[in-house]
């Protein structure tokens, strides 16, 4: 029941088998001691997954360890298979949005997501979800957002990543979203006989003026969608952006976690105390060269990025 594999996968096996081993020998020891694990290695969360993260082998032991919820999912259950626990993947939605126009929750094809379902002989199927050791905002914030991606682009449609950072895009899509359901609920689910009626009623200055609400929503939802792609065109991340991004998701997995409204450069500063003397120092260098760049006293980000590479967290 439910420990069917694809194929051999030696490596996976000996990695569930020390991990139940070192956890007292139960499915509850080595559901919690590969959940850890997850947490402790590098492993990120990121809708551009590296080729062959699919299969397992690869996918656990290679160098850079980069998915999403549908991989680490794959992974646990295939472990759990491989030592003689049962076990599948669930897919679903996790999350929503809510409209507050009309009450509705929006749920978008981005809040896909896939967990596992472990089988215990005195509970039956109970549902554990490996990407949470990963990435926990995906599912404490209940929608992805930015935050949760913490390796490889943001490959969420471009009106969900413009409206996480623009109000008036966001309000513009819950109002889309609301005349939808009003079609939906006034129109197509109407009855023949009740949308003659509603016809009817409806005078040509209704028509006008809907019109040409219409048409400043949608000529605004331009506007902004024109303005917000130009910014974001020649706002691409250099090598240095990138390794910054990385570093500050591995200091978020070990505890360290960064203010909304906390710079970089005044973060930084603020958790050096808490590591020894030599690392401490990189911190505090980092931080200021950082500020130099930020400010354009120095447009040479290489220097970030080697303070980066030398310090081992």
């Amino acid at each position: 029941m439910a420990l069917q594999l694809p194929h051999d996968i030696p490596k996976t096996r000996a990695l569930a088998q020390q991990i139940r081993e070192e956890n007292g020998g139960s499915t509850e020891g080595f559901v919690a001691g590969f959940l850890r694990y997850l947490q402790e290695e590098d492993f990120y969360y990121s809708l551009v997954p590296l080729p062959g993260a699919g299969d397992v082998e690869n996918f656990l032991f290679a160098k850079e360890r980069v998915g999403f919820c549908e991989h680490y999912a794959n992974a646990l259950a295939q472990a759990a298979r491989s030592i003689g626990v049962p076990s599948r993947v669930v897919v679903g939605y996790q999350g929503g949005e809510f409209n507050p126009l009309n009450g509705d929750w929006l749920v978008r094809q981005e809040y896909a997501h896939a967990w596992v379902e472990i089988w215990y002989e005195e509970r039956g199927w109970v549902r554990v979800d490996p990407t949470a050791a990963v990435a926990p905002s995906r599912i404490e914030q209940a929608w992805l957002s930015s935050e949760s991606l913490t390796a490889g682009g943001d490959t969420r449609a471009l009106s969900s990543r413009i409206a996480e950072r623009l109000q008036a895009l966001a309000w513009a899509r819950n109002a889309f979203a609301y005349s939808q359901a009003l079609w939906q609920d006034w129109v197509i689910d109407l009855d023949d006989e009740k949308q003659r009626d509603w016809w009817q009623k409806l005078a040509l200055f209704g028509w006008i003026k809907g019109l040409f609400i219409g048409g400043c929503v949608l000529g605004l939802v331009g506007w902004l969608l024109w303005r917000s792609w130009q910014k974001r065109r020649l706002a691409g991340l250099s090598l240095a952006q990138q390794a910054l991004k990385k570093l500050l998701a591995r200091l978020a997995k070990q505890g360290y976690e960064k203010n909304v409204n906390e710079s970089v450069a005044v973060f930084l500063r603020r958790i050096a105390p808490e590591f020894e003397s030599e690392k401490a120092l990189v911190l505090r260098r980092l931080a200021m060269v950082y500020e130099q760049v930020y400010y354009h006293e120095n447009e040479n980000d290489s220097q970030l990025l080697s303070i980066i590479k030398r310090l081992r967290l």
